[in-house]
């Protein structure tokens, strides 16, 4: 819920939570999934069949019909922290503090 307080703009830790986890959860575009290479497709596949495999048999074809933006992260699940983006990290015409990192590394599971 992002609002204002006397005139200044905020954004609360609930927004970025959420729209981390809602964007996370959109399919990722046919035509974005073609323009990627057959490393990054394959990886892609291998983790949204690794994401299905988690639900129950039932359940396993229709969660399968789409990839998800969280099928990128492969086993990168463990969640570090956010960060402001480094200057060199930045896209262009962006300032700094404009931007933030989310860290995640890979996890055992």
């Amino acid at each position: 819920m992002s609002g204002s307080l006397a005139g200044m703009s905020f954004v609360t830790v609930w927004d970025v939570l959420d729209g981390l986890y809602h964007g996370l959860r959109e399919p990722v575009p046919v035509s974005e999934f073609i323009g990627l290479s057959e490393r990054e497709q394959g990886g892609l596949m291998q983790a949204a069949d690794e994401r299905c495999a988690r639900f129950p048999a039932e359940d396993r074809r229709r969660a399968r019909e789409a990839f998800l933006k969280v099928d990128y992260l492969g086993r990168r699940r463990k969640f570090l922290g956010i960060r402001p983006a480094e200057p060199y990290e930045l896209p262009r015409g962006a300032r700094f503090g404009e931007v933030y990192v989310v860290e995640v590394e890979k996890s055992n599971r």
